[in-house]
């Protein structure tokens, strides 16, 4: 077993197979995993799923290099796969206190002002859910984002990005990502 393998097991026993706990602790956490899940605490088909996308995943690693030429589509699918699987893991790492804490309006606001940090304050607001910059070299990005959560890109009128993000920030840390090559002349 190498090394990412080893350290996809370990996290993966982190947050699916818990130490013992307290009767006590253990029924408020099942309480929430019910109210959240709207009934349902078995989790049989998502360990299922992710022994699935770890095993795929290797195969991926074994198939692809930082060189390997892909078609945008499979890019696409790969970081909006990966942004799925990061919303989990962060509900599962902080789920609870996410919940109570977010507000749909706070997502909006915070998002947009780390866009206009980001793009060094050049954009204009378009009505309440989308904001566009026009950088130096005429490039286009529009961003719409609605208060639940939901997340468009377009750059030169092209999709870039739609997901749904629980924070703010994981939506731009995958923004970033994914519209860095083309930011320049800001």
């Amino acid at each position: 077993m190498n090394k990412k393998t080893s350290n996809m097991l370990k996290l993966l026993e982190e947050y699916f197979m818990p130490e013992e706990e307290s009767e006590e602790e253990s029924s408020s956490e099942e309480d929430f995993a019910l109210k959240e899940s709207g009934g349902d605490t078995q989790s049989y088909m998502s360990v299922q799923a992710l022994n699935s996308m770890m095993e795929h995943s290797e195969m991926l690693l074994d198939m692809i290099d930082a060189d390997t030429p892909l078609p945008d589509w499979v890019e696409y699918k790969l970081a909006q796969s990966s942004g799925m699987l990061t919303a989990v893991l962060e509900y599962m790492k902080h789920g609870a206190q996410v919940s109570k804490k977010a507000s749909p309006r706070n997502f909006q606001k915070s998002l947009f002002a780390d866009l206009r940090t980001y793009f060094q304050d050049k954009g204009s607001l378009e009505g309440k859910n989308k904001i566009v910059f026009l950088n130096d070299t005429e490039d286009l990005f529009e961003f719409i984002v609605e208060p639940s959560g939901y997340v468009k890109v377009l750059v030169n009128h092209h999709l870039f990005l739609e997901d749904t993000f629980m924070l703010s920030r994981m939506a731009m840390q995958e923004i970033k990502r994914q519209i860095n090559d083309h930011v320049y002349g800001f």
